[in-house]
């Protein structure tokens, strides 16, 4: 026979072990369902992989004049904002509605504050075509995809188990 101790003890318990399965699948609800900050999300002929800071760069050498581009990007909440590009020198293509913004390394910088709603980007090896995820990380995305393919920027929402099942496109395949 239990003790009225034993059976008190017991049913406090058992009431633990319900408040904390209720709590858990709460927990597991609301984060299944609750859509946080979007993320940016790219595609390749690959697969897909996401980009969690704000902001990245997109980079490559010029076909005609073999110089370095550099076009840096915001995420919004429905696309992009085109904040400002970096260049070498004059040409076909180059922005002229921007504002020239003064800098000394030996680079032109013109601010456009562009709105794009996703971009769409044709990378190659020949032109080195690499995404910088910050300022010190480099992926070289020419290397992983065929030539001229088309790698597609999309900002998308995502639960947490969502983001969790997407990898970081600085981590390998």
């Amino acid at each position: 026979m239990m003790s009225k101790r034993q059976n008190k003890s017991r049913r406090r318990s058992l009431i633990l072990l319900v408040v904390v399965v209720i709590m858990a699948t709460t927990t597991l609800l609301l984060s299944t369902f609750i859509h946080s900050q979007p993320i940016t999300l790219i595609i390749t002929e690959n697969g897909r992989c996401k980009i969690e800071s704000p902001t990245f760069a997109l980079s490559w050498i010029h076909s005609v004049d073999k110089t370095p581009w550099i076009e840096f990007y915001q995420r919004q909440d429905e696309g992009f904002i085109l904040t400002h590009t970096k260049f070498k020198t004059f040409g076909a293509g180059v922005p002229h509605d921007g504002i020239l913004l003064d800098r000394n390394d030996d680079m032109i910088h013109y601010q456009i504050d562009h709105f794009m709603p996703e971009i769409n980007w044709v990378v190659d090896h020949d032109v080195r075509s690499t995404i910088y995820l910050s300022k010190d990380q480099p992926w070289e995305i020419y290397r992983e995809v065929d030539r001229y393919s088309e790698v597609e920027f999309r900002n998308r929402s995502f639960n947490f188990w969502q983001r969790l099942s997407i990898r970081n496109c600085h981590e390998p395949q």
